[in-house]
């Protein structure tokens, strides 16, 4: 993949190190524009900035006025030596606060124009003036002095490529669309298992090198699809009884939305790991899907499954998992909920969000089931297990506890609450497994 790929206009992620219009980064021959009125957005031409002037004024008027305000060159020199659970609320209330002020919603890479400012990224600091010192590497971190920038050398060694290789995957992502490489069409003839990581049933390519190839990138972009479908996989092979023999498997998904829904075709790859199989029935349940129109097409398998007279059934339900039960008591052999959140919501029963999902957790706990639920970070894991644990009334038997994901994701994205001081989270991460006792 390289750097000076095509154009892209107005790209719906923020990168302070590349241009916020074409995505092209500095040089040393060509720096960056900064705007002179907020010291927020980086341009690569006067051109650029102008033509993105119209979207960027509002949020450029609230930034300058509120710096002129306080007496502060930029924004975010009213958060420097700041600590970490400081620095985090500074920047969440910069979004509320904006979002007040400016009378709507603000816009992706807005919001992350304040989470990801340009300021030392050494904790505590937070510097935002000065002769900062980027990362030439992956143009996402940058260093108030030398000292700094040496002191959090070795930390910044192991994030510096996974970051580089996130703000490519946003890049090319904003050109064309959500990255869906083909599902691999190989079927197991025998029963094989699980495997000890994704790599295993996804080639990695070499990623040694400086540069992210096209290959590298599809296959973050793969492991992203195929995800789910190995974390059910693996886990199972380990609680499910028998699965190398079943020759039907009743999978529900809850709390789904349109991440599951996207690339549908994706959930049929654990048909191909299965070969006793010949019914496979997924259920997407959350009140963020639309039912099901009566003439919806159906998703045919593939022409191999096909060929072999094997049936994949997928149904979609709008609502709670608690009220989907009432209409189908009949509990399917593992139920999974991907990157779950159970600890960002409130445990009142006036909970606006999801007030009738995760404010019945017990729900989720069905007789011989195992329940599979996967979080971003690892400190997001320990909270949703004991989230779950402390708000079900059924004892809870925990078969994994908050282990990583040897079939997580890979591709990247930016963490701007850098759980576990790191700069980046994967999807399904981490996950536990648990069931009623």
């Amino acid at each position: 993949m390289e750097e000076e790929q095509g154009p892209i206009l107005a790209a719906p992620h923020f990168y302070w190190g590349a241009c916020n219009v074409c995505g092209a980064t500095a040089s040393k021959g060509k720096p960056l524009k900064r705007c002179s009125r907020c010291h927020a957005m980086y341009y690569c031409s006067a051109d650029h900035q102008k033509a993105q002037w119209r979207r960027h004024k509002s949020l450029c008027g609230h930034l300058a006025a509120a710096a002129h305000t306080a007496g502060q060159e930029t924004f975010f020199c009213g958060a420097a030596d700041s600590g970490g659970e400081e620095w985090k609320v500074f920047r969440r209330n910069a979004v509320l606060t904006a979002q007040v002020l400016l009378a709507r919603p603000l816009e992706l890479w807005e919001q992350e124009v304040l989470l990801f400012p340009r300021t030392c990224r050494t904790p505590g600091c937070h510097l935002a003036t000065g002769e900062l010192q980027d990362c030439a590497g992956c143009h996402c971190v940058t260093y108030c002095s030398s000292q700094h920038r040496e002191e959090d050398a070795g930390r910044h060694a192991a994030m510096c490529r996974h970051l580089r290789l996130c703000r490519l995957l946003d890049r090319k992502e904003a050109v064309v669309g959500v990255g869906l490489p083909a599902i691999p069409a190989t079927i197991d003839l025998t029963y094989l298992g699980s495997a000890p990581d994704i790599s295993h049933f996804l080639e990695q390519p070499w990623t040694g090198g400086e540069a992210v190839t096209t290959m590298e990138s599809d296959w973050a972009f793969l492991t992203l699809q195929l995800s789910g479908v190995l974390t059910l996989l693996d886990t199972a092979s380990r609680f499910v009884e028998g699965l190398g023999e079943r020759e039907e498997l009743v999978v529900h998904v809850v709390g789904a939305n349109v991440t599951e829904m996207m690339g549908l075709i994706k959930w049929e790859y654990l048909l191909h790991r299965l070969p006793a199989l010949t019914s496979l029935t997924y259920v997407f349940v959350g009140p963020e899907l639309q039912e099901e129109a009566a003439d919806s097409p159906s998703v045919p398998p593939c022409p191999a499954c096909m060929g072999r007279g094997r049936v994949v059934d997928y149904s979609v339900h709008c609502g709670t998992y608690r009220d989907f039960l009432t209409t189908s008591p009949d509990p399917p052999a593992i139920l999974l909920v991907q990157n779950c959140g159970f600890s960002e919501y409130e445990a009142s029963e006036d909970c606006q969000d999801w007030v009738d999902g995760w404010a019945s957790l017990s729900s989720l706990l069905l007789p011989s089931t195992p329940l599979v639920f996967t979080s971003y970070t690892r400190g997001e894991a320990h909270q949703d297990l004991a989230r779950l644990i402390t708000t079900v009334e059924e004892d809870v038997e925990v078969l994994v506890r908050c282990q990583e994901n040897p079939m997580r994701s890979h591709r990247p994205v930016r963490d701007w609450e850098r759980d576990q001081d790191r700069d980046v989270f994967y999807s399904n991460q981490f996950v536990s497994v648990v069931r009623r006792k």
